[in-house]
């Protein structure tokens, strides 16, 4: 009897189906016909008794037309081999002929060096001999028994990475390959594309490499499916005492750190295929933790230098994500190992944790044995849940991997992964518990109770029934998911959307069953500042929420019925809103980053179970002394929505910050990528960027020939003038302005006269002398307002005259000599001066009024000898779309703690290296996402960041210290009250600085 095998769907309703899916069926051995109803793509061939299609060199088994063209794909093969011997040419698993006569074709095959193999060729059809493209992937060799089911799993997109896994281990991948469009380039044969399995097709009339076994499962779908493997399926690891042996699925590669700092370029293909895998197990209060690491192609394992230069691996467990506090420990090859306790700063600490390390040929295994108690009360209950990451580093791996991504730093506790302790059926009847414990506090009529009853009931039936299987993990967690929104809107009233406050500079703002609706918020600030209040509105429904959020002087406004024209008073004028963007990081990780100002300054829009952060922008600088008061309204614009409310009061101090200046420098190609006023420098301006970053003269052409006695030529300053007079045109006053300098003498130089031409130190006293005067006569700007950098982060030593070092300590010596008022600036290297604090510090000092420290490396001693010898302290960072706001205000603070100057920079305001900034994967090789603002040179448009806004405010506690400072006597208890404030905001978040602000503020006003 023939029997018809439909392709079958996956019975979970939450799952994502695959496309194209043969489940193959026990049958009489007959010939048969399978079909998919949708798109009736059949496939003919021969079923077994016991199940699977036949695959030798007379049975075969093809598809009619097979019609995807993904550009992205995942292939899935389940087959069991006649034998462990390989035919002559091969055992072929797949192949798709796009055209006939292997003129297009893409293959899998296992060689008969036992190697899984992928092919693609594709060949001129004029002229067969010139290939346009072929690709080859192939795996070391493995090994297939006979009779025993494996799993191939193949992903692949066009022009990206291609990856063939083994029962869910990596064993071969490569780069720029092809996606299923790829084949449909040219002309197709009718008929074609076909799907063979069991055999390749490059010879229509016979066939060729068959298999000799049979395909028991096959599916096609779109996207890049990695497998995972054990018990690491969904996404999660289990632990316990016989998890020892069950690794994970492999590491993932993000782009690794370039040569520039905060740079990033793409993995090798090799270094993918060698990609880690972790498996841990707890016995005896003993948690172990084994790394195995293969080694790539042409690398060696690293031991002879210290723990992070060598190859290694690291482990951080966060045992309660309610808590900043996570545990770190690493290992290297050698067996030398770390141990920190991380919270608000890292602590070492003195672990009992024991290494073995093991080194073969081509791998290298790392296992940690970790006392349970260092980081965990026990025993640890069975279901404790807890968060966690694996990552190793080194020259094997091409830099960096992890088990999941976290972005640029490794730290990132937010990304970490969710491991389980015990079993999963008691991870989740320990949520369920505490859920209807929840559940059995809210005060809600009986009737509405009974929905959230029915859930909590399904759910149970789920877990006793699916608990324990890994593939129902991550449905079980969206179920709970589900059930915490619906015991919010019962706790709620049923409210449909939610303003409410949360820490609105992490990424965390689904609210929580105890979250209330926000009825007031209250603020201080002095006169002529600015502060943006954060809030955030939650739509707890599967219906899209639009509205307007508008400011009004009358708490009886929601019954006025023309909404655009809402009483106003003082407050509501200075307000404006701005409204976060919903970027994903390269880890994968929501980051609301981007702000953007509200369209008619009160349009609000958010999908369904989605929240927004709303930022109230007040700028008091047409505000009197006094408390201020107004009401924001939110009106939905859909039925379903009720409208909300909550009181806004601002209370302005009588401190007056119009006349306190602070330096503001940060790095930014606006200046001269773009002309005229524009957007982006009113922007800059209005955020008190005083200092222009006048960019490199040479790549600006702006310096002069030099003659052969040393004179200069003509000078040319209209370039510079442009830049000045833009900025001043887009609302910098004159007064105000700066000007910064890269002078980059070690790259550029003057026309025919560079560092060490004889003429040189005469080319710059003439150039130098001759452009000052210039600036001092157009615009009154005199030499303290001018700052020449020589040199960026020179490194090596002043005695080696072929460093950078050198030449930056040469170029300040010149430019001191040509006039000893001129202002130098130097940034050495980060390590540098740590090395050379007691030797090449002094020299430098000779030259150099400012030195510009990069902040993660700033010391005290350091600070003590510049401050000791009249110098100008500045600081600089290298950040970008993944640094914690925190950072970025957290400069500032710690500036005024350390005897800083309000110039806190980084690198950098707008460049984004791999494009635009808001994709953190673009870049064909290297990127680096820098930028804290969003900006399109072509348009000379730009938006904010959260970053950016904390940098701003950190610049607005900065003004307000230093209102302070110059009102209280050196020595006195005011001044210590001052530094007691700025210590305490030094050191903590960002509550705890706009906390201190407000102490600040008080302070301030307590002066008078």
């Amino acid at each position: 009897m023939k029997k018809i095998i439909t392709l079958l769907l996956l019975p979970l309703v939450l799952a994502a189906a695959p496309v194209y899916e043969w489940k193959f069926d026990k049958a009489d051995g007959s010939k048969i016909i399978a079909a998919q109803a949708e798109t009736q793509v059949g496939l003919y061939g021969k079923l077994a008794e016991d199940g699977g299609v036949l695959c030798n060199s007379k049975d075969t088994c093809r598809s009619n037309y097979f019609p995807p063209k993904y550009e992205d794909f995942t292939v899935n093969v389940k087959f069991k081999l006649d034998s462990d011997k390989r035919n002559g040419g091969g055992n072929t698993l797949f192949a798709v002929a796009f055209h006939s006569w292997n003129r297009r074709q893409m293959s899998l095959a296992i060689t008969p060096n036992s190697e899984l193999l992928f092919e693609y060729r594709n060949v001129d059809l004029k002229n067969t001999k010139n290939v346009i493209k072929a690709l080859k992937c192939k795996s070391e060799k493995l090994q297939f028994e006979a009779n025993k089911e494996y799993n191939v799993t193949l992903t692949s997109q066009s022009k990206g990475d291609l990856k063939i896994y083994l029962d869910g281990k990596l064993v071969a991948g490569t780069a720029d390959s092809i996606g299923f469009n790829d084949g449909y380039i040219g002309k197709i044969p009718a008929g074609y594309p076909l799907l063979y399995l069991g055999r390749d097709p490059r010879y229509p009339d016979r066939v060729a490499r068959p298999l000799n076994g049979k395909i028991t499962y096959f599916c096609i779908e779109k996207g890049i499916k990695e497998p995972t493997v054990k018990t690491d399926p969904a996404g999660h690891l289990l632990i316990n005492a016989n998890s020892g042996n069950n690794f994970s699925a492999p590491f993932q590669l993000p782009d690794r750190p370039g040569k520039l700092l905060g740079s990033f370029v793409k993995p090798e293909a090799k270094f993918i295929k060698a990609a880690a895998t972790v498996a841990c197990e707890l016995k005896n209060d003993i948690l172990t933790v084994k790394f195995h690491c293969p080694t790539a192609e042409g690398t060696k394992v690293v031991t002879h230098r210290d723990l992070w230069s060598n190859d290694n691996v690291e482990f951080f467990i966060r045992p309660d994500v309610k808590k900043d506090v996570y545990y770190h420990y690493a290992a290297d090859a050698k067996g030398n190992t770390y141990a920190g306790k991380n919270a608000a700063q890292t602590v070492k600490f003195d672990s009992k944790f024991t290494v073995k390390s093991k080194i073969a040929d081509d791998f290298f295994e790392i296992t940690m044995q970790i006392p349970a108690a260092e980081f965990a009360e026990l025993p640890i209950a069975d279901g404790t849940m807890m968060t966690a990451n694996f990552n190793r580093m080194g020259k094997t791996s091409g830099g960096s991997s992890g088990w999941k991504l976290t972005g640029a730093s490794h730290h990132n506790k937010d990304a970490f992964g969710t491991v389980i302790f015990g079993s999963r059926k008691a991870y989740f009847q320990k949520q369920l518990k505490s859920s209807v414990e929840r559940f059995s506090k809210i005060n809600a009529p009986a009737e509405k109770k009974a929905a959230c009853q029915k859930l909590i009931e399904a759910l149970q039936s789920n877990i006793n029934a699916k608990g324990d299987d890994a593939k129902y993990f991550d449905i079980l967690n969206h179920e709970f998911s589900k059930l915490e929104t619906a015991f919010i809107q019962l706790a709620l009233a049923g409210k449909s959307i939610l303003i409410h406050q949360t820490d609105t500079f992490s990424n965390m703002l689904k609210p929580g069953i105890t979250a209330v609706a926000l009825t007031e918020v209250k603020d201080s600030m002095p006169l002529n500042s600015t502060i943006k209040i954060p809030v955030v509105i939650s739509n707890l429904t599967d219906k899209h929420f639009m509205g307007q959020l508008k400011a009004t002087a009358s708490d009886e406004a929601a019954k006025i019925k023309d909404f655009r024209r809402l009483p106003k008073n003082d407050l509501t004028r200075a307000i404006t809103l701005f409204q976060s963007l919903e970027l994903k990081n390269e880890a994968g990780t929501v980051n609301y980053d981007p702000i953007v100002p509200l369209h008619l300054n009160t349009i609000i829009n958010i999908p369904p179970y989605q929240n927004v952060i709303v930022y109230i922008n007040v700028d008091s600088s047409k505000m009197a002394v006094g408390k201020h008061k107004a009401v924001m309204l939110l009106k939905p614009s859909y039925a379903g929505f009720a409208a909300e409310k909550f009181n806004l009061e601002i209370d302005v101090k009588n401190v007056d910050l119009s006349k306190v200046y602070c330096d503001s420098i940060n790095y930014t190609h606006v200046h001269y990528r773009t002309k005229g006023a524009n957007d982006v420098l009113r922007f800059l301006a209005q955020a008190g960027q005083n200092v222009i970053y006048m960019g490199v003269p040479g790549q600006l052409r702006m310096y002069p020939e030099v003659k052969a006695d040393g004179t200069i030529g003509k000078c040319d300053f209209s370039r510079y003038d442009a830049m000045i007079d833009d900025y001043v045109a887009s609302g910098m006053p004159l007064e105000r302005v700066k000007l910064g300098f890269f002078l980059a003498w070690d790259v550029w130089g003057f026309k025919n006269c560079g560092l060490f031409h004889k003429n040189f130190p005469k080319a710059v006293k003439l150039y130098f002398a001759e452009m000052t005067s210039h600036f001092q006569k157009k615009y009154g700007i005199g030499l303290d307002r001018i700052v020449f950098s020589t040199v960026d982060e020179p490194s090596g030593k002043i005695s080696d005259k072929k460093s950078s070092m050198y030449k930056a300590w040469l170029a300040a010596k010149i430019i001191k000599e040509a006039n000893p008022k001129y202002l130098t600036k130097t940034n050495p290297l980060p390590s540098q001066l740590v090395k050379g604090i007691d030797e090449d510090l002094p020299e430098l000092m000779k030259y150099y009024d400012i030195l510009e420290i990069y902040r993660p490396m700033f010391t005290d001693k350091l600070a003590k000898k510049l401050l000791a010898n009249n110098k100008t302290i500045w600081t600089y960072g290298i950040y970008g779309t993944t640094t914690a706001p925190v950072v970025y205000r957290g400069d500032l603070w710690k500036n005024m703690r350390d005897g800083a100057e309000s110039a806190a920079s980084y690198w950098h305001l707008e460049d984004h290296a791999g494009g635009d900034g808001l994709c953190s994967i673009d870049g064909e090789r290297s990127r680096a996402d820098y930028g804290s603002l969003f900006v399109d040179y072509d348009y000379a448009t730009v938006i904010s960041s959260r970053r950016f806004e904390a940098h701003r405010q950190g610049l607005e506690d900065y003004k307000l210290f230093r209102y302070c400072k110059n009102r209280v006597k050196k020595g006195s208890e005011q001044e210590k009250k001052l530094f007691d404030i700025i210590k305490r905001g030094a050191q903590g978040d960002m509550y705890t600085m706009d906390k201190c602000r407000v102490e600040l503020l008080e302070f301030a006003e307590s002066l008078k």
